[in-house]
């Protein structure tokens, strides 16, 4: 359902806003795969609005139509025209403000899509082909799709970050206040129009399809479903919520008016949820964990890290992390969550490595909260060294203890070649502490004194000769 416009005079006034500048890169989408579908007046209105935000600092500019006629050099109706065709293919979102309110009208611009979700898109990829023919289409795909290299016997001899910048360690594992604000900040913003969500890993106990049947006899576009495929998927892995009550909650955060589903709203709704499910539920029995398979790594392992195995096979991330914080008689909070979202996201690691990382960090490591730094250092360590199970994750533990308990080295440069290197601080036997020298025999001691004897005899010789 869309509510009804009012008809557009010249004399009507528009807000146009942007949330973010247009970068060259979409600039260059706009012109080569846009323009085509647009057409002449609907490409150039697009251009003209883009120019006008971009002359102010906050991209917002307010006018009305008859300067954009003025702009454009052209009447109401193709003007009018041009906006529906910039709406369709979803570069433009425009709002009618509330009665007798300035400016009457507010129109959103939105970034085109980047030219791998152009060409991914059925219906504009599709539009294109049959407004420039395929000999065109190809000549365009070959401009924007990323040439491919053959790297086989290749050696990535690359060096990594560290490897070349030195930071310190401190800071990393606790990044300075105003960096974590950041981060936060853009972790809740409103998520970048025309953007496809992050691979993930696979649920395979999931029935999306039976989600999508259930969903059909809702009022919910089934299009934003599978946009929001892998995110639905998080939330299943984050929470362990099935099909049945994955529908109801996309049907609260959809939008009754549009049926446009809210996905940062059915997020939201699913956290609060959560925080606010009694302990009685939480701490339910959980369904019987799945036995761990025998392995020569596992048998490393003692009895403490086997059932700690078994749990973290059997709970959720956040579950875990919330029985956690139980023991600890400590709070989630709801920074920690977002932490969790964004391994799932990433999808380097399996759920039960997850769970096991998420101990590492409080329990070994000691924090009393999941920080972010930590967590990336770990996760991309992790996934570096091909950590698979909850097994090896705990084997990664047992690895830093051991290098935690190795004696200290401090870092020295070789003025030569200017080269770093290690040198141990250790200390001579005779000065430790409780230090006894061995016993000797009484032979031992007789032949000590004698070749001491000889020895002084032959430097007295050699001195008589110098005279």
């Amino acid at each position: 359902m869309t509510a009804t416009p009012q008809p557009l005079q010249p004399k009507t006034t528009v807000t146009v806003v942007a949330t973010r500048p247009l970068t060259d890169a979409q600039r260059d989408v706009l012109d080569q795969l846009y323009q085509p579908i647009l057409g002449v007046a609907a490409y150039t209105l697009a251009v003209v609005l883009w120019r006008q935000v971009s002359l102010t600092p906050e991209l917002q500019v307010s006018l009305n139509h008859s300067e954009l006629l003025t702009l454009l050099n052209i009447g109401m109706n193709p003007l009018q025209e041009a906006r529906y065709r910039l709406e369709a293919t979803g570069l433009l979102q425009s709002y009618q403000n509330q009665p007798d309110r300035l400016p009457e009208l507010i129109y959103e611009l939105k970034s085109p899509v980047t030219s791998e979700m152009f060409f991914n898109d059925d219906l504009l990829s599709l539009l294109l082909l049959e407004t420039v023919g395929e000999r065109q289409f190809k000549r365009l795909k070959t401009h924007f799709l990323a040439r491919p290299l053959n790297r086989s016997g290749w050696q990535n001899i690359s060096r990594q970050f560290l490897d070349v910048f030195q930071l310190d360690g401190r800071l990393i594992a606790e990044p300075p206040k105003v960096i974590q604000t950041t981060k936060q900040e853009l972790a809740e913003q409103e998520p970048a129009a025309n953007t496809l969500p992050n691979a993930i890993t696979t649920s395979t106990d999931f029935d999306f399809s039976l989600l999508v049947d259930i969903l059909k006899r809702a009022y919910v576009d089934l299009d934003d479903i599978q946009k929001y495929r892998n995110v639905i998927l998080n939330e299943h892995v984050l929470y362990d919520i099935d099909e049945t009550e994955m529908a109801s909650l996309i049907g609260e955060a959809t939008d009754l008016v549009t049926n446009k589903l809210d996905i940062n709203r059915l997020k939201t709704t699913i956290a609060s949820q959560y925080r606010k499910r009694s302990l009685s539920e939480q701490t339910a029995t959980p369904a019987q964990p799945q036995p761990v398979k025998q392995s020569a790594k596992k048998s490393r392992l003692t009895p403490q890290e086997t059932a700690l195995v078994e749990v973290a096979n059997a709970f959720t991330p956040v579950t875990f992390l919330s029985k956690l914080h139980e023991e600890k008689h400590s709070d989630l909070v709801s920074g920690e969550q977002r932490i969790v979202e964004q391994l799932l996201d990433r999808g380097k690691l399996p759920v039960p490595v997850i769970n096991i990382l998420i101990y590492y960090i409080l329990n070994d490591r000691g924090f009393s909260t999941l920080l972010q730094g930590p967590v990336d250092t770990t996760s991309n360590s992790w996934a570096e060294r091909g950590v698979k199970t909850a097994e090896e994750a705990v084997i990664q533990i047992h690895e830093w203890h051991l290098e935690k308990a190795k004696p200290k080295q401090r870092k020295s440069y070789n003025r030569a070649n200017g080269k770093r290197r290690n040198v141990k601080e250790t200390l001579p036997d005779w000065a430790k502490e409780g230090y006894e020298p061995p016993k000797q025999s009484a032979q031992e001691v007789s032949d000590r004194n004698a070749e001491f004897k000889e020895r002084l005899n032959r430097l007295k010789q050699r001195s008589k000769g110098d005279d």
